[in-house]
């Protein structure tokens, strides 16, 4: 298995690169400087380096130069990321100090695999030791985890969506940065987990395309497909659309999802309307049907600055909403206090 290390001062960036590239296969850690990275690196070697450009006490240029200037490192595989316009003097000075690639941000989650397991192919890197806990690393996924990068095939209908993750929340973090209004739709599934213990995690899996699908449709038939829909994980999905469209879209998503939810059960439980299931404890439980939760948090009246302030208040809207019942969406309606007035 072979070793990747992303080094990027966004943690939300490079948390979505890990998700990615964990579900190819690779074990990933992750450095949130320069400074930072030449320790682990030090330390344990990994096999492959992602690096942004643009970083505080040393940049990605910097961060190679001193590499490359260690006969240790001096072969060592780098692709440089930014989300900067890259001109082609940029590429070019990469590229004359080392690096065996740039990508430009945003990219798609099977464009970074692409050119990961392209460099490790060259290089002739079939795999390495895994990297030890205490190296602010996360494991790889246990289960089912190859011996190696996996073969050529053709992904999940789970991991092809997980792919559009993380250009979707460079949209955000660049509209945040243009201080541009914008509404996020967190869309959730209430009882997701009873279906997947009564039908399986592949009729499972239909349920999760559905949803995407209807996110899709709702996009279309509101802003013509300009709102963008990403999967995040699990049964997690968000939706990113102009604060005015937020509440349409809702009304869109949660009518079609009612429309066509019933077809993914049984006859027998779409007659009875719930579906019986055991507890661990062999105890009998009755499951409703699956219900769709939005919340929607925007800087229309708040003014967030990151991602993360974002994730934060659709969790807090999901979880009100399933306390409400049934399916719904629920819209942050708080303001930032005031700020003092002058004395």
């Amino acid at each position: 298995m072979a070793n990747i290390l992303i080094v990027d001062d966004e943690q939300a960036f490079a948390e979505i690169g890990q998700l990615i590239l964990e579900r190819a296969g690779f074990a990933v850690g992750i450095a949130p400087s320069a400074v930072e990275a030449m320790k682990m690196i030090e330390a344990f070697p990994p096999d492959l380096v992602l690096c942004d450009v643009e970083m505080p006490q040393m940049d990605g240029f910097e961060f190679l130069r001193l590499l490359r200037s260690n006969p240790r490192f001096h072969e060592l595989p780098f692709i440089f990321m930014s989300a900067r316009r890259t001109y082609p003097t940029d590429r070019v000075h990469g590229l004359d100090l080392g690096s065996d690639d740039y990508i430009s941000k945003p990219f798609s989650g099977d464009e970074l695999i692409s050119r990961v397991k392209a460099i490790l192919r060259r290089i002739g890197k079939a795999g390495g030791a895994v990297l030890p806990s205490g190296v602010a690393a996360s494991e790889p996924p246990r289960a089912e985890a190859p011996s190696g990068p996996p073969p050529p095939s053709a992904p999940s209908p789970t991991q092809q969506l997980l792919a559009d993750v993380h250009p979707a929340l460079l949209d955000l973090k660049w509209r945040l940065a243009r201080r541009e209004p914008v509404a996020v739709l967190y869309v959730n599934l209430s009882f997701f987990r009873g279906y997947n213990e009564s039908y399986g995690y592949e009729k499972g899996d239909e349920v999760l395309r559905y949803v995407f699908s209807v996110l899709e449709a709702a996009s279309r038939s509101v802003s013509e497909g300009k709102d963008p829909v990403c999967h995040l994980w699990g049964d997690d999905f968000m939706v990113l659309t102009d604060p005015s469209r937020a509440g349409l879209l809702c009304h869109a998503a949660l009518r079609e999802f009612t429309k066509g939810i019933a077809d993914y059960y049984a006859p027998e439980d779409r007659e009875r309307g719930f579906v019986e299931g055991k507890t661990r404890q062999g105890r009998a439980v009755a499951y409703p049907f699956i219900n769709l939760v939005i919340g929607v948090a925007s800087n229309q009246q708040r003014s967030f600055t990151h991602v993360g302030q974002f994730a934060q208040v659709g969790k807090e809207l999901i979880r009100y909403a399933k306390s409400l019942g049934g399916s719904r969406f629920v819209v942050d309606r708080r303001k930032d206090p005031a700020p003092p007035s002058p004395n």
